[in-house]
C-alpha cells in the first residue's frame, strides 16, 4: 500500500493541495430505518444500524480517497475531526 504526501506549491501556501474533491455520507433508507425513524430511534442507533447495513462514514469515505492517492490521511483527519 502507498500513501501520498502533497509537496506544497507556493502558490498554494505550501499546503500541497490543488483543487477539491468531496466526501460524502450516504444514508440509503430502508424499510427498517424508516421505521427506526418512526419510532424515534437516537441518532446513535441510527447510524449502527446504517453501518451494519453497509453505509459508509464521512471517515471511511475520506479513506477509500486516501488508498486512490487523492488525498492525504492529514487531510481526511482535518476535515471529519467532529
Amino acid at each position: 500500500m502507498t500513501l501520498y504526501r502533497g509537496a506544497g506549491l507556493r502558490h498554494l501556501q505550501l499546503h500541497g493541495m490543488k483543487g477539491r474533491v468531496a466526501i460524502y455520507e450516504v444514508m440509503p433508507i430502508s424499510e427498517t430505518i424508516r421505521d427506526m425513524i418512526l419510532e424515534d430511534a437516537s441518532t446513535a442507533v441510527l447510524r449502527e444500524q446504517a453501518q451494519k447495513e453497509g453505509m459508509k462514514t464521512l471517515r471511511q469515505a475520506g479513506m477509500a480517497k486516501v488508498l486512490e492517492g487523492v488525498t492525504t490521511v492529514e487531510e481526511v483527519v482535518r476535515v471529519t475531526l467532529a
